[in-house]
């Protein structure tokens, strides 16, 4: 199996390739890490070989993104925390838009219109081709030194103040965070929530950044999924969420990224197109609470999927 990946990091101008063998992630391989959401992380090793093709999924016809579909699973979703048994429970969808894509121009646009986030190119025979454009870190780590965030809370850019449902979806996912980093390291340092912008959207976030004995392995599995794509409490709310969302995310809302047996430079999965050979899939999701209602989160999911589809170039026939 063969795989490779263009990859440019937020606020920088090279761009990355790694192509090589395609394998199951083992402790100590060094390469470029893929993980679905469900934690089965694949690695790109660096055999600078030659790619010459992408694999995409096959054609398809949309079944799941109508804005009804949505609302049913909205209110069933919803439903757990109006009746306590989740505190904050990650809905997403996805929604096909027909057109073959120049792969290689939407990479080039995603860069130059996300010059501060994090943009991929990844294809391989195991996931096909995804574009992503992401502006949440999901682990940085070299040797004992790491740091992450806590990103969650979304608002446009024209809207002026924080909603207290904002606030405290961003404070689960906050104390989630600091909880998980103090369990395994010696020290933790976490600043104070902030404005940040990526593409037309506002989130709030909080960094991290901590010492730790463990391995890098060691925390991104105690880490992911952080409650920011997944809800609280994490294990039960995963299990909710893979047996009722109703389809498979794939690997939205998982990670990727650079790694060695030492260090770590991971992003989750945000922001992102899975590319097939007449259309792609866009995915979003968003943190529900109590207070939710559908047809401002529906508007969320809708907002999320025009950052990446404002990237994607279409063939001209």
């Amino acid at each position: 199996m063969k795989g490779m990946v263009l990859y440019r990091g937020a606020g920088r101008e090279e761009v990355l390739r790694i192509a090589g063998k395609v394998m199951p992630y083992e402790k100590g391989m060094n390469g470029f890490i893929i993980s679905n959401f469900k934690g089965k992380k694949l690695i790109i090793q660096d055999d600078r070989i030659e790619v010459d093709n992408v694999w995409l999924a096959s054609n398809t016809t949309d079944l799941g993104s109508t804005k009804e579909r949505y609302e049913s699973a909205f209110y069933a979703f919803h439903e757990r925390l109006t009746d306590g048994t989740f505190d904050k429970i990650v809905l997403s969808r996805r929604k096909w838009y027909d057109g073959e894509i120049d792969i290689l121009k939407s990479f080039d646009k995603a860069c130059k219109l996300y010059k501060d986030q994090t943009v991929a190119l990844i294809t391989t025979e195991m996931t096909g081709t995804w574009i992503v454009a992401t502006p949440e870190l999901l682990l940085s780590m070299d040797g004992k030194i790491g740091s992450t965030m806590a990103l969650a809370g979304t608002m446009s850019e024209n809207e002026i103040e924080w909603s207290e449902k904002n606030r405290a979806e961003q404070r689960i996912v906050a104390d989630y965070i600091g909880d998980t980093l103090r369990k395994c390291s010696e020290t933790v340092m976490e600043e104070r929530p902030r404005t940040v912008k990526a593409g037309k959207l506002l989130h709030l976030r909080s960094d991290f950044s901590f010492v730790s004995q463990r391995h890098w392995t060691n925390i991104v599995d105690r880490l992911h999924p952080t409650p920011a794509v997944c809800g609280m409490p994490t294990k039960k709310v995963f299990a909710f969420i893979t047996e009722n969302e109703g389809y498979e995310r794939e690997f939205y809302s998982g990670f990727f990224g650079l790694a060695t047996e030492e260090s770590c430079l991971l992003f989750v999965t945000l922001r992102c197109a899975q590319i097939a050979q007449n259309g792609y899939w866009l995915y979003a999701g968003g943190g529900l609470m109590a207070e939710s209602d559908a047809e401002s989160e529906w508007k969320e999911t809708e907002n999320k999927m025009e950052t990446i589809r404002r990237c994607l170039v279409t063939k001209k026939i």
